[in-house]
C-alpha cells in the first residue's frame, strides 16, 4: 500500500514536471519573450569595445532558433553582418559544459572592414573556445568588401569539428572556395588522436597572385600563395611533407618524420627555407 500511494504521489509529481516545462516551453515561443532573450544574448555576448546586436529572433526556441542578422560592431560602427543564422543545437549539452551544434547555416556573411586592432585585442583577451561539436557549418556566401584586404572577394565555407576534449581527440576539417573571379582556395583535414597515436595534418592553400588569402597575409601582389602539407602514419611511423611558396617572400620544402624507439619519439626534419628572399638554410 505504501507503495501504490508513493507511485500516486510521483505521478502527480511528474505530470506537473512536465506541465511545467510545456508551459516555459510555450512562454519561449512570445515574441516579447523572444525580444528579452535577444537582448539578453546580445548583452552577453557583448563587451567593452565590441557590441553584438541580434536582430528577428525566431524558430523553435530554444532547440533550433533562427536570427535574421547578427551585427557586431566597435566605436567605428559595423564591421561584420550575419544574415540568416539557423542553429540546430542541444540546450541540454550545457550542463556537461561544452556545446553540441547538429548543424549551423549562416546564408550571408559580410566582412566590411577589419576592427579597430587595439580594442578588438583587448576585447578578445580572456576568451576562450568552450568545449564544442559541430556535425556540420555552412557559410555559402561569405563577401568580403575591398577595405578588409584591399580587394573585394566571394568565398564559401563548409566545416565540421569535434573540439570536445581536445586532450584526447580532435578533429577539423574545413573547405573554404572563393566563388568570384578569384581562385582563393584553403582545404585542411585534421586530426588528433592521443590514444591512438594518430595525427592527420593535410593542408591545402593556394591563391592567384594579388588574391584575397595572398593579401590577408601581407603577400606582395604580384606572387601567388601555395602552402601544401601531407601526412601519414601513426606517431610511431609518423612522415609529413611540406611545401610552401610566395615567390621571394617564401620558399619552404621540408620533410618530417616521428620515429619511436622505446618510451621516446625522435623527430627528424630535412629541407630548405627561402624568406624574404635571403637563403635562412637547410635542416
Amino acid at each position: 500500500m505504501m507503495i501504490l500511494r508513493w507511485l500516486r504521489k510521483a505521478r502527480w509529481f511528474i505530470a506537473g514536471f512536465l506541465a511545467l516545462l510545456v508551459l516555459a516551453f510555450g512562454v519561449l515561443q512570445l515574441a516579447p519573450v523572444r525580444r528579452m532573450v535577444a537582448a539578453a544574448v546580445s548583452s552577453a555576448a557583448s563587451t567593452e569595445d565590441t557590441i553584438v546586436t541580434i536582430e528577428g529572433l525566431e524558430g523553435w526556441l530554444p532547440y533550433a532558433p533562427r536570427v535574421s542578422r547578427v551585427t557586431v560592431s566597435d566605436a567605428q560602427g559595423a564591421w561584420l553582418t550575419l544574415d540568416d543564422v539557423s542553429i540546430d543545437w542541444s540546450p541540454l549539452s550545457l550542463l556537461w559544459g561544452h556545446v553540441i551544434v547538429d548543424e549551423v547555416t549562416i546564408s550571408k556573411v559580410r566582412w566590411i572592414r577589419n576592427p579597430d586592432e587595439a580594442r578588438a585585442t583587448s576585447s578578445s583577451q580572456g576568451n576562450g573556445i568552450p568545449p564544442i561539436w559541430i556535425g556540420k557549418a555552412n557559410m555559402p556566401s561569405i563577401h568580403v568588401d575591398k577595405a578588409v584586404a584591399g580587394t573585394q572577394a566571394q568565398l564559401e565555407l563548409s566545416a565540421n569539428c569535434d573540439l570536445l576534449d581536445p586532450e584526447t581527440r580532435a578533429v577539423l576539417v574545413a573547405r573554404l572556395r572563393e566563388t568570384s573571379a578569384g581562385k582563393a582556395a584553403i582545404s585542411a583535414d585534421i586530426a588528433w588522436d592521443p590514444e591512438g597515436q594518430g595525427l592527420k595534418l593535410n593542408l591545402d592553400i593556394r591563391d592567384a597572385a594579388g588574391g584575397i588569402l595572398a593579401r590577408l597575409a601581407g603577400i606582395p601582389e604580384d606572387v601567388p600563395l601555395s602552402v601544401k602539407g601531407e601526412s601519414q602514419g601513426a606517431l610511431d611511423k609518423w612522415r609529413a611533407r611540406v611545401d610552401a611558396s610566395a615567390g621571394a617572400a617564401l620558399n619552404m620544402t621540408a620533410n618530417i618524420a616521428v620515429d619511436r624507439d622505446g618510451a621516446s619519439h625522435f623527430i627528424d626534419v630535412q629541407g630548405n627555407i627561402l624568406l624574404a628572399g635571403y637563403f635562412v638554410g637547410s635542416v
